[in-house]
């Protein structure tokens, strides 16, 4: 069996052309990504609306992040959110509750307000008690 491998069997290489455009690629549907993203961010500080969130859960299978999963309400509605987090530890989060900025046309558009970018982006001062999450 071994002797019927062919020693001379040539890779196929991908051609400079067709390497950069799998970069232009790459590059255009993150830009479209970050493009909506920004938007919709930029539709919830124009029409914001303040709540109290829930952590539901957290997703740990990303070595240096974990998604976590918090709900709120809103008009009578539950609503559901995740967020990235990369300063968290792994335990004691489920159920703790955080202040969840939203969008009052499109509540589904929500960021809950944990970290001081998060402040930042929406222009908001950061109470000292998240202090200990922003370390």
């Amino acid at each position: 069996m071994l002797s019927e491998i062919n020693p001379k069997l040539e890779i196929p290489r991908i051609k400079p052309i067709h390497g950069v455009l799998v970069i232009i690629l790459i590059i255009g549907i993150w830009s479209l990504y970050n493009y909506y993203q920004t938007k919709k961010m930029d539709s919830v500080s124009a029409h914001r609306k303040f709540t109290v969130g829930r952590i539901t859960g957290v997703d740990h299978t990303i070595r240096s992040s974990k998604a976590v999963f918090y709900s709120f309400n809103a008009d009578g509605k539950e609503y559901n959110g995740s967020v990235n987090i990369y300063r968290f530890g792994r335990e004691g989060f489920i159920d703790k509750k955080f202040q969840v900025i939203y969008d009052s046309l499109d509540p589904s558009n929500s960021a809950m307000l944990i970290f001081q970018e998060t402040f930042n982006y929406f222009n908001l001062s950061m109470p000292d008690s998240l202090s200990p999450y922003n370390k």
